[in-house]
């Protein structure tokens, strides 16, 4: 009887081990499952603020290109303005 009581004990003790490496399996699973929806939502965070940011580079590459095209009419007509200038003193300029 007493063989019969030990082994009885050592079966419920086998099972109690289980039942913790079980509960530990579904704490990591749970914990892992977490992350995973963690990681999912902050992708999809970033994804959007990427798009946000990318529009708004695009929209500053826009008014770069609006400023150059100003700058270079500027710079067109400050020369034509230079040179007649220029042409208009020289007839005038005695040395």
């Amino acid at each position: 009887m007493n063989q019969k009581a030990a082994e009885v004990r050592m079966i419920y003790s086998q099972r109690d081990e289980r039942v913790v490496a079980i509960a530990d399996l579904e704490c990591t699973v749970q914990n892992l499952e977490d992350d995973q929806k963690d990681a999912v939502t902050s992708k999809d965070s970033l994804g959007k603020d990427l798009a946000a940011v990318e529009q708004a580079i695009k929209a500053k590459e826009s008014q770069l290109q609006t400023l150059l095209s100003k700058l270079a009419s500027t710079k067109d007509k400050e020369a034509k303005v230079k040179q007649r200038y220029c042409t208009f003193l020289r007839p005038h300029l005695t040395l």
